[in-house]
């Protein structure tokens, strides 16, 4: 005898864990970025993070 499962609808996680978890992804993918990267780009980046926050001051 076969039987047939019936699906239930799909529920999200709540909004706050679904927050954590992008923001888990966002920094894993920017650390991922970053080990890839060599001096001279990090160096760019850092100008331009500097450049920025002068700029918000």
């Amino acid at each position: 005898m076969r039987t047939t499962m019936t699906t239930k609808p799909r529920k999200y996680p709540p909004k706050d864990e679904r927050a954590d978890d992008l923001k888990h992804t966002l920094i894993a993918s920017i650390s991922y970025k970053r080990n890839r990267m060599d001096i001279d780009q990090l160096r760019e980046v850092l100008n331009a993070a500097t450049k920025a926050i002068e700029r918000k001051k």
